[in-house]
């Protein structure tokens, strides 16, 4: 119910929004991603170990998760109906290209922030589709947002609809999380490692490996 969780909530929001005609109706009922196809990009992630679950709890037909080979148990176990491993699938995009060429996604949700998943989605992405990028910042965030949504097709821009998403955490969307959890949606939090408060900078190097599955905890000592 902290940011990972109210951060994948709100991304099922946002496709289930469009799917429905804005509004997120289908959000919480079990049945908003009723015949859908996802790929969650970084399914073993904090974020995206939560996405798949949520994706799969509201009825998607298909959920693909990206991650490596060493994960593909723990995200299957959430619900993923087939991984696709990066280190095996490189370039990744001609992999996706090749096997989902006919069956496009109607949603990519990049929990990684790769500029290339966005310009060959045209290949695996419906023309209406959604592709949702949550990885901020000025290299992977805003520069590639003001590219992807000003750079017209005419000039080389890709034709595909693309949305920055940066969370503001609020109550509202922690209760939704509360509620994916109730009703059996949300069934298990991913802890990648848990560190003492004083190897906190240890706990950070472990998240900058970008290898981290799940959250990386840092415990704080009450005593």
């Amino acid at each position: 119910m902290g940011i990972a969780g109210q951060t994948a909530c709100a991304m099922a929001r946002r496709v289930v929004g469009d799917v429905n005609g804005g509004g997120g109706d289908g959000v919480g009922k079990g049945e908003g991603m009723k015949g859908m196809r996802v790929l969650v990009n970084g399914a073993s992630g904090g974020v995206g170990s939560v996405l798949v679950q949520i994706c799969k709890g509201m009825g998607a037909e298909v959920v693909v998760g990206v991650c490596s080979g060493a994960s593909e148990g723990l995200v299957k176990g959430l619900g993923v109906d087939e991984v696709v491993d990066y280190r095996v699938h490189n370039p990744l995009e001609d992999h996706l290209a090749e096997t989902f060429g006919e069956q496009h996604f109607d949603a990519v949700l990049d929990c990684v922030g790769s500029q290339a998943l966005y310009t060959h989605s045209p290949r695996y992405l419906k023309p209406e589709g959604k592709f949702i990028n949550i990885v901020g910042g000025w290299s992977q965030g805003v520069v590639p947002f003001i590219r992807n949504k000003l750079r017209p097709c005419l000039l080389g821009g890709t034709p595909r609809g693309y949305e920055l998403f940066l969370l503001s955490a609020s109550g509202e969307t922690a209760r939704e999380a509360a509620a994916f959890v109730e009703q059996g949606i949300i069934k298990q939090a991913v802890i990648d490692s848990v560190f003492p408060m004083e190897e906190a900078i240890e706990a950070y190097e472990r998240l900058a490996t970008g290898r981290a599955k799940g959250k990386v905890v840092v415990e704080v000592d009450n005593s």
